[in-house]
This record gives structure tokens, C-alpha cells and sequence, in this order.
């Protein structure tokens, strides 16, 4: 897709999503708000840094806090594997790793993602795996790496498998994690990548 929209939104761990002064544009995560007569403005007014505006917990969204989203506009690229993986998490990042190597790209050239599908959309995927160019309106990166997709199949699995000074369990900064996925670390497996391929390590 040249012009693939891409919707990402924060709502925090546990979805409490965040707090916001009408007044003052101070925001903070729900659950560490500590409510109170006032609290501190983001930058002073009329030499003073207290806000004394109190109800930031219930302004806009009730109960539930309020999401921060971004649509990014970009080349994308739909991959909707005809089983469902194991880990999605592990085969979306070994996908990532594996164009970059391709494409002698850094991890930060290509963004990644994933969105569950209901059964009327697809009943045999469950999910899809989305492979974006991070450069605004798109470098056309994904796009080459489709047209090598089996040299980037090749290159996911060659990152999964043994070598030598690579011997990790599941993951590690020679494999699938860096510091971007860190939210992700724990559930990162470089054997369910070779798995779902069918290969062994």
C-alpha cells in the first residue's frame, strides 16, 4: 500500500489511559495522578507553576482516562501469514530484522506492527503483520522488500537459527531484541520463528 494509514494510540499499561488540565495542558498516566487542590503547570504563568484546576481525573473521558493517538501516513506492507504463529510478536520482529538485513537498513528504517482479524475478515490468519516505512510519506523501503521477500524469509530465519557465539533460549541482542521492542522482550522466542517456518535451530 503507497498510502497506508497508520492509527497508533496510547493508553498506558492497563489501559487507564491519561488525565488532562483543561486549563494548563498538564497530563500525566491515570494511575499516578495524584489528586489534589493543585498540581504543577508546564510551564509558569504569571511566575506562579501551581494550577489550582481540579477535576482532571473526569474532564473529557469519564472513568475511563483519555488516549493520545497519531495517524502516520506511509508505505506499508500487509502480511497475513495462511497459519496462525505461535508468537506473533517473535515472527513480526525476526519479518523487521530480517528486511533490514536485506536492505542494509537500520531497525529504526522500518517500523512494525500487528492487528488481529475477526473470523469474518479471515478464519484461518487471526492476524496480520504490517511492515512500514518510518520515513513520513513513505522511502519506498517495504516496497523493495517485497520484491525480495524470499531473501527477507531467508534473512528472519538465519537471525533465529544457532551460530556460533549465538546460543541464546529464546531472545536475545543478537537475535530479535533491541531497544526499540523492549515492551516486547519478554514474550520474544526465536524458536517459535523457526517453527512456524518449519526449520530446525
Amino acid at each position: 500500500k503507497p498510502d497506508g494509514s497508520l492509527f497508533r494510540y496510547n493508553l498506558v499499561p492497563r489501559n487507564e489511559g491519561f488525565v488532562l488540565c483543561p486549563q494548563c495542558g498538564c497530563s500525566a498516566p491515570k494511575r499516578d495522578f495524584q489528586r489534589g487542590p493543585k498540581h504543577k503547570r508546564l510551564r509558569p504563568f504569571m511566575r506562579n507553576m501551581d494550577c489550582t484546576y481540579t477535576n482532571l481525573r473526569d474532564w473529557g473521558a469519564g472513568q475511563h482516562g483519555i488516549a493520545y493517538g497519531h495517524e502516520f501516513r506511509s508505505f506499508c506492507l500487509v502480511v497475513r501469514p495462511k497459519q496462525p504463529p505461535d508468537k506473533v510478536e517473535s515472527l513480526m520482529f525476526a519479518l523487521q530484522k530480517g528486511m533490514c538485513r536485506v536492505l542494509e537498513l537500520d531497525a529504526s528504517d522500518i517500523g512494525v506492527s500487528r492487528r488481529w482479524l475477526n473470523q469474518r475478515t479471515d478464519p484461518s490468519a487471526k492476524v496480520e503483520i504490517i511492515l512500514y516505512d518510518r520515513t513520513p510519506g513513505g522511502a519506498g523501503f517495504v516496497e523493495e522488500g517485497k520484491t525480495r521477500w524470499n531473501e527477507v524469509l531467508a534473512a528472519a530465519i538465519d537471525i533465529c537459527q544457532t551460530t556460533p557465539g549465538h546460543v541464546c533460549e529464546m531472545a536475545c541482542y543478537d537475535c530479535l531484541k533491541d531497544f526499540g521492542n523492549q515492551s516486547y522482550h519478554d514474550k520474544l522466542d526465536r524458536q517459535s520463528v523457526l517453527r512456524f517456518f518449519g526449520v530446525g535451530s
